[in-house]
């Protein structure tokens, strides 16, 4: 039963469906699931593996970073904005980080788990190109909770796990579901005209075709490439083209060129940095920072968001806290790398593998797209080092497993 409800959490989380349904927000229901899921684990059967959590090194890393988090507060920009983004916001992160490496402990429930991020995939692309509208030449879905670069971010960082269930078999059903989520996500992605996301999805195509993954043949590769091309060609005329052939002109893109573009954002924030290199400005502080620090200096008092994830955990909580955040990046990155090479003899093994590529793969499209927007502290992130926990885990016993037979 505890697995269930955090199935169902996960879902809430992770595809939001109280953004498109918005009768359902009076009910709470990311809360109330949350504290259903945290009393039926921690008081449960599973509440006795509590402590084990803590013995794996991407925990303690992920445990640090909070900590950091919150030793910044009294030394925060605004100790209100950080105490709330802090205990209030970022605390259901790490709660839902020790929940997923204590109910996913076998290969069965990681699988739910990716049957979940598919349902969610599709949820955001079927339910988006319905309710979603072209505004400016690009493309926002329902709710306030993301916009268009937002949406490709969360897309590009979902949607590659639904192929292993089109390279397995996993019923025709849930193949179904996962191709429908993603040719859904695909074309919301390149709707919303995110530079960032298309880059995103360049990494992720260039990666699918261009590296060894088990299970990915040369025929699937073709395959997708051809149904990328139909796509593409099918749409082409509702895609904002002029905007991404910007990527092709750099130099004379706003973002480099305009007081308010990107660059001059970027290095507002490193000044930031050097002025607060221990603490930070504090969690969720930085766009506040921006704009008192421009009004210092007499010109135009503007907050700025800094549309970096990782500029923005650096000036927020610090050079400890950066660093922090960069090798729980390696960390995962190196498992999912490692476990994608595997030996593999059982077919739970040759199944393993392939969710170590595909995730791999979503962890490579997710890191490119944060890059370009503030979401440092996003659920997506914490459910990749949860995915890495995870998989470390499931490895020891698959290995144990296939020394057994």
């Amino acid at each position: 039963m505890a697995f269930k409800i955090f199935i169902l959490w996960s879902f809430v989380l992770l595809g939001r469906p109280q953004d498109l349904f918005v009768a359902l927000q009076a009910l709470r229901p990311a809360l109330v699931i949350a504290a259903m899921s945290a009393g039926s684990t921690f008081l449960g059967p599973k509440g006795q593996q509590f402590s084990s959590v803590f013995r794996l090194p991407v925990t303690r890393k992920y445990v640090l970073f909070y900590l950091i988090m919150i030793l910044g507060i009294p030394f925060a920009f605004h100790r209100g904005v950080a105490f709330n983004t802090v205990i209030l916001a970022y605390l259901v992160n790490v709660l839902f980080f020790i929940i997923f490496v204590m109910e996913v402990d076998s290969l069965r429930k990681l699988k739910t788990v990716l049957f979940v991020i598919a349902l969610c995939t599709l949820f955001y692309g079927a339910f988006g190109l319905m309710n979603g509208a072209f505004m400016g030449g690009r493309y926002a879905i329902y709710g306030g909770m993301f916009d268009p670069n937002d949406i490709a971010y969360v897309l590009i960082s979902l949607f590659p796990l639904s192929f292993f269930f089109i390279l397995h078999r996993e019923g025709s059903l849930k193949k179904a579901l996962a191709l429908a989520s993603i040719l859904t996500a695909l074309m919301v992605i390149l709707y919303t005209g995110s530079r960032g996301g298309m880059l995103g999805l360049i990494a992720v195509i260039a990666f699918f075709l261009f590296t060894k993954m088990h299970g990915i043949t040369k025929s699937h590769k073709v395959v997708f490439t051809v149904a990328m091309i139909i796509l593409f060609m099918s749409i082409s005329s509702k895609i904002d083209m002029d905007r991404y052939f910007t990527l092709t002109d750099v130099g004379s893109d706003y973002n480099v060129t305009d007081e308010f573009g990107r660059f001059q954002i970027w290095k507002r924030g490193f000044d930031l940095l050097l002025s607060n290199p221990l603490t930070g400005v504090g969690a969720d502080c930085s766009a506040m920072a921006i704009g008192y620090a421009r009004e210092a200096l007499g010109i135009t008092a503007k907050w700025q968001e800094l549309h970096n994830s990782y500029i923005q955990v650096a000036v927020e909580t610090g050079l400890i806290g950066f660093i922090l955040f960069m090798a729980l990046i390696m960390q995962s990155f190196k498992t999912f790398s490692r476990l994608k090479n595997i030996k593999a003899t059982t077919p739970e093994a040759i199944e393993f593998k392939t969710i170590s590529g595909l995730m791999l793969v979503a962890f490579i499209g997710q890191l490119v797209t944060a890059f370009f927007i503030t979401q440092a502290y996003s659920l997506f992130f914490t459910t990749f080092f949860a995915f890495s926990a995870v998989m470390r885990n499931l490895s020891v016993k698959l290995d144990d497993r296939q020394r057994s037979i």
